[in-house]
């Protein structure tokens, strides 16, 4: 007996179009879900707010290829096999931070952006250029004194829960 949704695991139903590329990522999970799973590219060709996609992709570079996490990490995407490159997305979500951090060596540039890709309650965004003029850890805030005016930000370091969705 055939169900509906034995249907959905074809090979046709998971299969990456030539037309999406541009807009769906190359990586995906590697496991049952294969296919079924995408990830937008950072930078898709999405022409306008109602999601009407530019089928165009002949002229495509990296950030319109790849998706955030195979950007974040140099040379995957060119000489890693595509299980490896998806392992190390996944991976990458379960990374824990630390007091002590160095920075990648060799980098995609990605670092710099993802910042502005992220919302103001995940990642602080400075006006400015400025310093940082004190941390608090009793109290869990930093402040930073901006270069070109009086203005100061104090920012609150402190663990608190917050929702990628407008739902609240």
């Amino acid at each position: 007996m055939e169900y509906k949704w034995d249907r959905a695991y074809t090979k046709t139903l998971r299969a990456y179009h030539e037309k999406m590329i541009g807009v769906i990522a190359l990586n995906h999970p590697d496991s049952d879900k294969a296919g079924i799973v995408k990830f937008l590219t950072t930078n898709p060709k999405i022409k306008n707010s109602l999601g009407m996609i530019d089928f165009d992709n002949k002229d495509v570079d990296a950030s319109e290829m790849f998706s955030p996490a195979e950007l974040l990490s140099s040379f995957t995407n060119l000489h890693s096999d595509p299980p490896r490159q998806s392992m190390q997305a996944i991976q990458s979500k379960h990374i824990i931070p630390t007091i002590v951090e160095n920075k990648p060596l060799v980098t995609t540039g990605m670092h710099k952006a993802i910042a502005s890709l992220i919302g103001n309650d995940f990642v602080f965004k400075a006006k400015e250029d400025g310093k940082v003029v004190d941390v608090n850890n009793e109290l869990g805030i930093m402040v930073v004194k901006y270069d070109n005016s009086k203005r100061y930000d104090v920012i609150n370091l402190n663990v608190h829960e917050a929702k990628n969705s407008g739902g609240g």
